[in-house]
This record gives C-alpha cells, sequence and structure tokens, in this order.
C-alpha cells in the first residue's frame, strides 16, 4: 500500500489506511452509479472529505505556527505567516487527491489480477477481495493503460487548477461507471 515509501508506510502503520479509502472502494464496487446525479454526489462527497481535511491540517498548521509568533507581528509577517499556512493546506490537499488516485488504481489493478486467477497475496485491497470479485461478475472491465491514462488525465487537470469535484466525475465518466 505504501508503494515503496517508508513515511507512507509509518502512516498506514500509526494511522492506519487511508480515511476516504472505505468510500472511495464503496463507490468503485458498485461498479456503476445509478444517475448521473448520483455520479456527481458522489464527486461532490469526495472533494468535500479533502476540503475538510485541508481545513483541519490549516487549523493545526495556523495553531503551531501562531504558538510561537509574537503578538506583535507586523503586516508584512502575518501576510507571510498566512501564504505559509494557506500553502501547507494546499499541500495537503494535493497529497490527499493524489492518494486517492492511488488508490483507483490499485482497485484497478487488483481486478486485473483476479481475472486473471492471480494469487491473492498480491492484492493491495485484501480486505475487499470478495467485493472485488462480485464486481468481476459484472465483467466488461477497463484495461488498467485506459485506467491509468484517465487517472493521468485528472492529475493533470487537477494540477492546471480544475476543482477536485470536476476531476473525479469527469474520471467516472471516462471509467464507464454510468
Amino acid at each position: 500500500m505504501a508503494q515503496g515509501s517508508i513515511g507512507q508506510a509509518l502512516r498506514i502503520a500509526s494511522h492506519g489506511n487511508h480515511p476516504m479509502r472505505t468510500i472511495l472502494l464503496d463507490l468503485l464496487s458498485k461498479r456503476q452509479f445509478s444517475s448521473y446525479k448520483q455520479l456527481t454526489e458522489a464527486a461532490a462527497t469526495i472533494a468535500e472529505q479533502v476540503e475538510l481535511g485541508k481545513k483541519e491540517v490549516e487549523k493545526e498548521v495556523r495553531t503551531s505556527l501562531l504558538a510561537g509568533a509574537k503578538e506583535d507581528l507586523s503586516a508584512v509577517q502575518k501576510q507571510n505567516l498566512e501564504k505559509e499556512i494557506e500553502g501547507a493546506a494546499s499541500t495537503h490537499a494535493a497529497q490527499e487527491a493524489h492518494a486517492l488516485f492511488e488508490i483507483m488504481l490499485a482497485w484497478y489493478r487488483d481486478m486485473h489480477l483476479l481475472s486473471v486467477n492471480g494469487d491473492c497475496v498480491y492484492l493491495m485491497h485484501r480486505d475487499y477481495r470478495d467485493v472485488c470479485q462480485q464486481a468481476l461478475q459484472y465483467g466488461n472491465i477497463l484495461s488498467i493503460e485506459a485506467v491509468q491514462k484517465a487517472v493521468a488525465e485528472a492529475q493533470l487537470a487537477l494540477a492546471r487548477s480544475t476543482s477536485l469535484q470536476i476531476c473525479f466525475e469527469n474520471l467516472f465518466l471516462k471509467l464507464n461507471l454510468i
């Protein structure tokens, strides 16, 4: 799950899996949304959760930075402090989005592994093995290359300042989830 990152492995070991993992995998396990409205609501839920995490990080960073700051900061110092806080929160949101995209890629990787009767030991989401096998019953799985391309396009759109909600809406559409 950490994909070779020691920092990520330590975070998973101490905090467990990504908090949005369950929500995202439950959405993917359904294979298709019944309507476009349901798809947009799911994308909005994901974006809202990332935004809540961003605000929480912003609050933590603000508390930590202001604890060491003097009360008589100049306007320029306050402005720089606000930029630092916003930068930390934005970085956190970008990392969260990247983690969600990686979770999705791992889901489709697991689907392909099971579709070729691969060993379940190599599953990234072992706790979703049965759900993944049920999803396979629907058939018509996208190629892993198509999924990687769709995720890369979503990441590029996000880097170009497209909202996370729209990125996920487009991604869900490209993954034929409606």
